[in-house]
């Protein structure tokens, strides 16, 4: 991405990844049923674009606010239900 510190990577697992340039995973994207074999950020930065050998091209919006509903979709069973979680962080997505 045109911010210098975030890529996108594709993989035959039909997922696409993107990572901080330190090599920290931010997120894993799933949802085409075959090899990924591209992966494009927008001009903007507020979208990814990923195709596939499925047929299937999908956008991701790629902006602060949908990075956070993303991660808590993932993470919302954790918050819950982990005794590893403060009680006050508990409702941290709601």
């Amino acid at each position: 991405m045109k911010d210098g510190m975030t890529i996108a990577t594709f993989w035959d697992d039909c997922t696409a990844k993107v990572w901080m340039t330190d090599g920290s995973l931010i997120a894993t994207l799933e949802g085409h049923s075959d090899r990924v074999s591209e992966v494009q950020f927008s001009p903007n930065g507020e979208a990814l674009a990923t195709a596939s050998r499925d047929g299937t091209a999908k956008v991701w919006p790629w902006s602060l606010d949908a990075l956070i509903t993303y991660a808590c979709q993932n993470m919302e069973g954790y918050l819950l239900s982990s005794s590893n979680v403060q009680p006050g962080d508990k409702d941290l997505c709601d």
